[in-house]
């Protein structure tokens, strides 16, 4: 604002001194030539304000670049000290979580060998289940053709014939 109102004051005398030096000072109008002074210097005092409005934008838009790249460097001090405290905790807590980590390690490590143990004894006991629904299984079948065996050998010898019947009983059933 300073400079557009000190470039207005500057425009409008350099129009007034302009006018003045291009007026004749053998007419007598002088309000005629006070008329033409008056416009050549609201006519400077315009350009002289709208060169002042631009320095004064140009002016302010570098104060606040500048303003902040102060606040920017008043708080980098303050970034690397937080910086450096986030490092120093870091480097102080490392250990810490290793251990913890290490621990978290031995542990599952116990958990898997355990785990393993008792899958291990799953299915033995899956093999012992197994193993005795298969002998009661064969058991049942060998039971089962014994008894096919001598309806057959029953059919054989109704029917008339005996080597059917003969060979049937040769079977270990």
């Amino acid at each position: 604002m300073k400079r557009l109102v000190l470039f207005a004051v500057a425009g409008a005398g350099i129009g007034a001194g302009a006018a003045y030096l291009r007026s004749d000072p053998t007419t007598s109008s002088s309000d005629e030539s006070n008329s033409d002074l008056t416009k050549q210097a609201a006519g400077g005092a315009a350009a002289g304000a709208f060169v002042g409005f631009v320095l004064d934008r140009r002016a302010k838009r570098k104060r606040k670049k500048s303003m902040l790249v102060g606040y920017s460097e008043k708080a980098r001090p303050k970034v690397d000290a937080a910086l450096d405290a986030a490092f120093a905790a870091a480097e102080f807590a490392l250990p810490k979580v290793e251990a913890a980590a290490q621990v978290a390690r031995d542990r599952a490590k116990e958990r898997a060998i355990e785990a393993r143990g008792r899958a291990a004894d799953a299915l033995s006991d899956a093999g012992d289940v197994a193993r005795d629904r298969a002998a009661g299984a064969a058991i049942h079948a060998r039971h089962a053709a014994s008894e096919r065996a001598d309806l057959a050998k029953r059919k054989a010898k109704k029917s008339g014939h005996p080597r059917a019947a003969q060979a049937l009983d040769l079977l270990p059933v």
